[in-house]
């Protein structure tokens, strides 16, 4: 089990920024929008992350914030284009210690296999994890925390061997969003009315 103690000037640094950014007050939803330089093969679709940004917006009070390295500004952008305005994009503006004093702040992280990932794991926040099957849940964890993070486990389709040429497009934004209201649900996020 990993543990990552965020300090609080951290965390006091990160709030000065929010309030620059336009961060709403209310509780923090946060996309990891990619797998990384070397591990495309884990990315989702852009049309995935709208269709569940756009229900998760749709059913509960939350701010929506896009998270990813400099590789990903241009996905987020997309990402964010077709979201409400109230949507943050962050993708290239925080370091790694700002991105934990983010999630250490957040209710919720969905994320693929990343760095990122283990780092919501190690803060605290309760994480929903889309996990490759060359990479399965069994080999990357999460591991040690209980239930408190969920797993959404890409299959290969029948006949078709694990690789890395199985696409992560095959998980639904609908299976992900399942996972992702009970999580909302555990951490009594309001409902839209």
């Amino acid at each position: 089990r990993l543990v990552y103690l965020v300090r609080e000037e951290e965390r006091t640094s990160l709030r000065e920024k929010i309030i620059h950014w336009g961060i709403q007050d209310k509780p923090c939803v946060v996309f990891q929008v990619g797998g990384g330089r070397r591990s495309g093969w884990r990315d989702w679709p852009v049309e995935h992350y709208v269709k569940l940004g756009r229900r998760l917006l749709a059913e509960y009070e939350v701010q929506l914030i896009l998270l990813g390295g400099d590789d990903l500004c241009a996905k987020a952008a997309g990402i964010r284009a077709s979201l409400p305005p109230t949507t943050i994009n962050l993708a290239g503006k925080l370091s790694l210690a700002e991105s934990a004093a983010l999630l250490s702040l957040s209710k919720i992280l969905v994320s693929t296999d990343t760095g990122i990932m283990h780092l919501g794991f190690a803060v605290g926040v309760d994480a929903l994890a889309r996990i490759h099957c060359n990479n399965p849940a069994s080999r990357v964890g999460p591991h040690g925390y209980g239930d408190k993070h969920l797993v959404v486990q890409l299959e290969p389709p029948p006949g078709v061997a694990v690789s890395k040429d199985v696409n992560m497009s095959l998980i639904s934004s609908k299976a992900v969003l399942l996972k992702l209201k009970q999580l909302c649900e555990r951490n009594g996020l309001k409902r839209s009315s």
